[in-house]
């Protein structure tokens, strides 16, 4: 089983010998920060952490849409894919990625600020990502619009009370907890002026380095080697 978020704490605070509880979580979220930032720049890492298929239902006329208001202020890192499914449609259709710039979003998005009625009746539809979590239509999407986001977020803060009971999928994998309680305990150690820090710092980035081996071969499995066979004949 993972380690639960209140685990985590009392082994940061067994090894350092603080006593907070409250200055010790601010150091484990600052480690799962830490963690998660590695995760997500290492190779394949942001599909790891792809949120799939969470539906938004428009209540009005739309041409500029903050994601992550609409996502209930989740910290979005980055947009993998955004589908719509219009009023007419029975099924959803992937939203094409353009740059403002680009001919055939300039096209669509032409349209003075006075025109409230003009919407996007067809496919395709295209979308512009600005600062991560804000999205711009051309054409603009009608009333009743169905979006679905596939995202990828930032880990939730571990919270004895609120989530302490990580789940996979949303919170940091299970192959990386380890490295996060020695991140922990080594910011704890720098609070104290103590030397020890270093050593858990070593030990934090060695783990966090061995788990991104172990989370990239998730799809492939353990390695698989071929059994010592003692003697093998030759057929001449």
């Amino acid at each position: 089983m993972p380690l639960t978020a209140t685990q985590v704490r009392d082994r940061v605070k067994n090894r350092t010998g603080h006593t907070d509880n409250a200055i010790v979580m601010d150091e484990v979220n600052s480690a799962k920060d830490w963690v998660f930032n590695r995760i997500f720049n290492s190779e394949n890492g942001p599909d790891l952490l792809g949120t799939w298929a969470t539906e938004i239902t428009l209540a009005s006329r739309t041409r500029d849409y903050d994601l992550g208001a609409g996502l209930s202020n989740v910290a979005i890192y980055g947009i993998k894919q955004l589908w719509v499914k219009l009023p007419t449609d029975s099924r959803f259709t992937p939203m094409v990625p353009a740059d403002a710039n680009a001919r055939a979003f300039v096209e669509n998005d032409s349209y003075p600020a006075s025109d409230t009625t003009t919407v996007a009746t067809s496919h395709p539809v295209y979308y512009e990502t600005r600062n991560f979590d804000m999205v711009r239509f051309a054409p603009p999407l009608p009333v009743n619009a169905v979006l679905r986001v596939d995202y990828w977020r930032k880990a939730p803060d571990l919270d004895t009370s609120t989530n302490n009971t990580l789940d996979a999928g949303d919170d940091i994998p299970e192959p990386a907890l380890e490295a996060l309680v020695d991140k922990a305990t080594a910011q704890v150690f720098i609070l104290l002026d103590d030397s020890r820090w270093t050593e858990f710092n070593r030990l934090a980035e060695q783990r966090m380095h061995e788990a991104g081996f172990v989370l990239h071969k998730r799809a492939q499995g353990p390695a698989r080697v071929t059994p010592y066979q003692y003697r093998r004949r030759r057929i001449l």
